[in-house]
């Protein structure tokens, strides 16, 4: 088992799971319970892993679905609603 990445943010770890779970890439969540230590308020990373095996195709897909993500990004001017 590798780390893939680690980050605070929730959304990104369901998605990062979701997206290798959807390509067949196994994935878990590292330290979720780690919030009842530090309390809930976000010091310590929550880490993603993958086999070792799938290490290299896992990181190519996140780096993919990132620039995916990126190219389709909508400005946040663009979604506010004037009355």
């Amino acid at each position: 088992m590798v780390e893939l990445f680690k980050t605070n943010n929730p959304v990104e770890l369901s998605w990062a799971k979701t997206v290798l779970e959807d390509a067949g890439i196994p994935a878990f969540i590292f330290d979720l319970n780690i919030n009842f230590i530090e309390g809930n308020i976000g010091i310590f990373p929550r880490r993603v892993m993958v086999n070792d095996e799938d290490y290299n195709r896992a990181e190519s897909f996140v780096q993919l679905k990132r620039q995916e993500l990126e190219s389709d990004h909508i400005p946040v001017k663009d979604w506010i609603v004037e009355d």
